[in-house]
């Protein structure tokens, strides 16, 4: 059994010819192997590649390595048993790219999905249920995502030949309608989770904690300061948490590797951030710089404050004539920060933010430690795998705005930390510079009495159809051979990158 907080393996599978995605639903294999759960004849066929790198992969790390080549082989049944309700948790942060750009860098692909639901399915053996969901951006438009991916025509055919039953969710609670970026038109509310949500409080064993001090200034950019400082502060660190992951067995994350602005990485720990029904409730930065108890940005700026002052403003103002107003006033202003010279940083998009990487930690405890009230249990209520999407994946600006890379990567694990970091080396990234890593293998082991690893990261198990990186251990990052030295976002610049080929730190 694949345990989140002690499986210390890590799996890494290249297929170098792999360029891109299937194009087409329901994204099948191309050949027929003895596991595949449907009828063949009935299976339309795809360029089956993103299906043969997961088969692949998964044979690489062992899962249930003597009945391989076999109907029987079950790779997923070291971590779902018949009858769990599995909710799989992709990467769908918002439809498309700015610009009208492709997404194939910005989502994890459904061709990747649907390789993984096959594999899933069989593992529950027409027991149990699975709840395909996520909480995009506010603004993302969640039928254009379902319709311009394929979505819709892969689970359409995948409901009609499986016994397992599929729900599709999006967990936001609301939505809105924006022109140019953030001018806001309308707000909407959505049905959100089917079965509810409850708040789940980690009060003093929140990550959180050691910054109480400064709570009033946790915000996240564009939503309810007033939501958040109820939710958050001296006594409270809360989170609102549909029923379907409370009410699962197993998590599988399928995250698109991707370098971040706040937070460095983003991977199998940010993907997590899409657990919850209110954004309003997520700390992503502290309001103001350093000197003043913030993390926004890294130097006092009275133009930068008054940009986040009528941010909170804009956040609780209907739109209408009042709220273009102010919305045009924060643009002047922010377009004179700019002109004179406050620096390039704003909300919290750098390498000195403190506060994201511990909001984050917390949801990874409440993944593991949730239970069905939303009380926190003793030991791990759920079993957790990722699979990373790095087929192409996303350099520089991301997660909003990455530039492609094209790799033919895929990789997965039980601990979403040991993942990360393995992730992180092979982008070329520090991972001890990262905090959600260097801090993050350091705090989790067990400071506030629910650990989320038993381990360092150098002691992290490698298994790969590559030879250079299977049965290593990762060691010393600066060690891994192969590195992909990934271009870090322009505010890590120069702070987070491993020493390429001939440099020295």
């Amino acid at each position: 059994m694949l345990e989140a907080l002690t499986s210390k393996t890590v799996g890494i599978y290249r297929d170098r010819s792999v360029t891109g995605y299937d194009p087409a639903p329901p994204f099948g294999p191309a050949e027929r192997y003895p596991e595949y759960p449907f009828a063949w004849e009935d299976s339309p066929r795809g360029s089956g590649q993103v299906y043969a790198m997961l088969r692949g992969l998964f044979r690489s790390m062992g899962l249930d390595s003597e009945r391989f080549g076999r109907k029987e082989w079950n790779p997923l049944g070291e971590v779902i048993r018949p009858g769990d309700r599995v909710l799989v948790k992709p990467n769908w942060v918002r439809h498309a790219l700015p610009g009208g750009a492709g997404a194939e860098a910005l989502l994890t692909h459904p061709s990747l999905l649907r390789a993984v639901l096959d594999y899933v399915a069989i593992a529950l053996d027409g027991e149990g249920g699975i709840v395909l969901g996520d909480s995009p951006m506010q603004t993302a438009d969640f039928d254009v995502l379902r319709s311009q991916c394929g979505i819709d025509s892969l689970l359409e055919w995948w409901r009609s030949r499986s016994r397992v039953k599929l729900e599709l969710v999006d967990f936001r609670r609301s939505l809105i309608v924006a022109e140019r970026g953030d001018l806001i038109r309308e707000r909407r509310v959505l049905p959100g989770d089917p079965g509810g949500y409850r708040a789940v409080n980690l009060g003093l064993r929140s990550y959180l904690t050691p910054l109480d001090e400064n709570w009033r200034r946790y915000r996240v950019t564009d939503y309810n300061p007033r939501q958040m400082r109820e939710h958050h502060n001296a006594i409270r660190h809360e989170y609102l948490v549909p029923d379907s992951l409370l009410g699962s067995d197993v998590l599988i994350s399928l995250p698109k590797l991707k370098t971040h602005r706040k937070g460095g990485l983003t991977c199998a720990l940010k993907n997590l951030v899409g657990i919850n029904g209110n954004k309003d409730w997520l700390p992503h930065h502290r309001a103001g710089s350093p000197a003043e108890g913030g993390d926004e940005y890294p130097r006092r700026s009275l133009l930068k404050h008054l940009t986040m002052s009528l941010g909170d403003r804009l956040a609780v103002t209907r739109p209408g004539l009042g709220y273009d107003l102010l919305w045009h006033l924060r643009r002047l202003i922010a377009a004179a920060a700019r002109s004179t010279g406050a620096g390039p940083v704003w909300e919290g998009s750098w390498y000195g933010n403190d506060t994201l990487w511990r909001m984050v930690l917390d949801l990874i405890t409440i993944m593991l430690y949730g239970d069905q009230e939303g009380l926190l249990e003793v030991a791990p209520v759920r079993s957790h795998f990722a699979v990373v999407d790095a087929v192409v994946a996303g350099e520089g600006e991301g997660p909003l705005r990455p530039s492609p890379r094209t790799e033919g990567i895929l990789l997965a694990g039980a601990n979403p930390l040991a993942v990360d970091a393995v992730a992180a080396s092979l982008a070329g990234l520090d991972l001890r510079r990262i905090p959600m890593l260097g801090a993050g293998f350091r705090v989790a082991r067990g400071g506030n009495s629910l650990p989320l690893v038993s381990y360092n990261w150098d002691e992290i198990e490698l298994r790969s159809n590559e030879p250079q990186w299977d049965n290593r251990r990762l060691g010393e990052p600066e060690s891994l051979p192969g590195r992909l030295d990934f271009r870090a976002p322009e505010s890590w610049a120069g702070r987070v990158e491993l020493p390429r080929a001939g440099e020295s730190r």
